[in-house]
């Protein structure tokens, strides 16, 4: 269908810049017949292989039927199929701008997006079968979505269903990119986007120290200036980074993840560069939804992903497990007893500056906007006290850190093993 017609049947004119990209080669590529994802059979074949309740199923069902029926939603469905499923390169950043639907499918609006992530199954079941990833996994794997289809999206919207941003993030499941193992997931990525740093590593020492990248601007304090929602006050420098004449020199970050202004020198005969711009990594990404951040569980985790991956994926090696989150907040150790799960997390890895949003920690804390009237919050769990007490006592909340990194020769859970480091610039 002509995409003009499809945005003036659904009411959707607003959505043009969003839905022009790709859309003449998704129309281009339709097949005969009706599309698979949107047959009975095949959508309560993948309702049930992706574990959702009897009334999601039946919901989702229905809503598939009614897409069926009406020309300019099917178009459309096939068009996020064919963005998502079936072509390269697709921007991740363009899908999170898809359009609401409330309008043409009202309490159904969610569901869409329901149907068009099923769509991608065949896909996700053939990375399992050919990489031989173990039928428990898959279906850890996709208990988020179910909670976000079942829990977090009625929750804002009163309706199940997911949201574009939601299947912007729930595609990497589909698409073998993201693995639940116990209590973390793991996905592929690429060093060098938020963190800025490179690592090295003594050769004989086997110490581990992070270098800043050149350019980067710190606040005095050690951490990125420039962030949001915090005011850089004096003081601000800006990183160097060289090698030559033998040496690495550059600013270090030390492992709770301050950058230090005074630059050192690494002779390259002694260190050598372990991550660097661009190679590859495992992301760790911590599921929501209330589950305690157990210790104990998060090395099962973390040991698990280094036997998985080299087992199932041995043609994608990485140089380290690396995570960027608002639970890596070097403020969390300073407002929490050490042994608070948080704080024993952090101190596992090797910290790094990130710019933290310094509204973050409010915001997940909280909830999306922050409380206004901060003498006012809910203290019901551990970390809300220690933060109410905190800016009760009329001091300013400062995000640090953010980042992380532990490279696999270092797993050693328990041991902290960074933060027992003699680092090079220690007198």
């Amino acid at each position: 269908m002509d995409l003009k017609d499809v945005l003036a049947g659904l009411g959707l004119a607003e959505s043009e810049d969003a839905l022009t990209p790709d859309w003449d080669a998704s129309q281009a590529a339709i097949p005969s017949g009706s599309f698979f994802f949107l047959e009975p059979a095949y959508v309560t074949t993948a309702c049930e292989r992706t574990f959702l309740p009897g009334d999601v199923a039946k919901a989702v069902l229905a809503a598939a039927a009614r897409i069926a029926a009406e020309p300019a939603l099917s178009a459309l469905a096939w068009h996020f199929h064919y963005c998502l499923f079936r072509t390269q390169g697709y921007p991740d950043a363009s899908v999170g701008r898809w359009p609401h639907l409330k309008g043409p499918l009202g309490s159904e609006a969610g569901l869409f997006y329901v149907v068009v992530l099923l769509s991608g199954l065949p896909g996700m079941q053939a990375v399992y079968r050919a990489r031989g990833i173990p039928a428990e996994i898959f279906r850890n794997t996709l208990e988020q979505m179910r909670s976000v289809i079942t829990q977090e999206y009625p929750a804002s919207h009163g309706h199940l269903g997911l949201s574009a941003a939601n299947v912007r993030w729930q595609t990497n499941h589909f698409r073998g990119n993201l693995f639940t193992l116990g209590r973390l997931q793991f996905q592929f990525g690429t060093w060098g986007g938020y963190q800025k740093a490179r690592v090295y590593r003594h050769r004989t020492a086997r110490t581990v120290v992070a270098l800043a990248d050149g350019g980067v601007r710190f606040r005095a304090d050690g951490d990125r200036a420039g962030a949001a929602a915090v005011e850089d006050g004096p003081g601000v420098w800006s990183s160097e980074f060289s090698v030559c004449g033998g040496e690495i020199r550059g600013h270090p970050i030390d492992p709770v993840g301050r950058a230090l202004p005074t630059r050192i020198r690494l002779p390259i005969v002694e260190w050598q560069q372990v991550v660097g711009p661009r190679e590859p990594v495992l992301n760790i990404h911590i599921p929501g939804g209330g589950a305690p951040l157990a210790h104990d569980r998060c090395g099962e985790s973390t040991r698990a992903a280094l036997e998985f991956f080299p087992r199932h994926f041995p043609d994608r090696p990485f140089v380290t497990i690396c995570c960027g989150s608002w639970l890596l907040d070097g403020q969390i150790e300073d407002l929490l007893p050490a042994t608070s799960n948080m704080v024993r997390f952090q101190r596992e890895f090797y910290l790094i500056p990130i710019g933290l949003d310094g509204q973050g920690l409010l915001r997940s804390v909280f909830g999306d906007p922050p409380p206004q009237d901060l003498m006012a919050l809910p203290r019901d769990t551990a970390l809300r006290r220690a933060i109410a007490d905190f800016v009760s006592a009329g001091k300013r909340l400062t995000p640090r850190a953010g980042g992380c990194f532990l490279l696999p020769e270092d797993l050693d859970w328990g041991a902290e093993v960074y933060r027992r480091q003699k680092m090079p610039w220690a007198s």
